[in-house]
């Protein structure tokens, strides 16, 4: 609380700026999924008390990403946890299998990078971005 009282207002844009990125490219990362991969129900379970369609994600033959999040997700495989309730994913682990460049030459995703994205509701109908890691 102390160091955000006394940071200067162009810090404070700029660590706002950084953390609207973040959460812009966590969220493309979400919306991408339904359509860079493809899904099959391979059984059900329950994940924090909310029963759940597991499925499971691989991806989209012929698909062409236009977005990097997109990139990324054309290189994955995983699973997906959806609540049974509301059809709201709960839970998106995938591994990539194929190698990514997400920025040209210079960066890539490798196989065995892992990205576990985690919902949380905040209301009955609404369920949002509670934590998103990779490893």
């Amino acid at each position: 609380m102390q160091r955000r009282k006394s940071e200067s207002p162009s810090a404070r844009r700029a660590r706002i700026n950084d953390w609207k990125k973040k959460r812009d490219e966590n969220g493309e990362l979400l919306l991408d999924f339904p359509t860079a991969l493809t899904f099959q129900l391979v059984g059900e379970e329950t994940k924090n008390g909310h029963s759940a369609y597991v499925l499971s994600a691989t991806p989209m033959p012929g698909f062409v990403p236009t977005t990097r999040a997109a990139k990324v997700l054309s290189g994955m495989q995983g699973k997906a946890w959806v609540e049974k309730d509301t059809l709201h994913p709960m839970l998106v682990e995938c591994t990539v299998v194929t190698p990514v460049p997400v920025y040209g030459a210079l960066a890539s995703v490798l196989p065995g990078t892992q990205i576990e994205i985690k919902m949380t509701p905040v209301t009955d109908s609404i369920w949002l971005i509670d934590e998103v890691s990779t490893s």
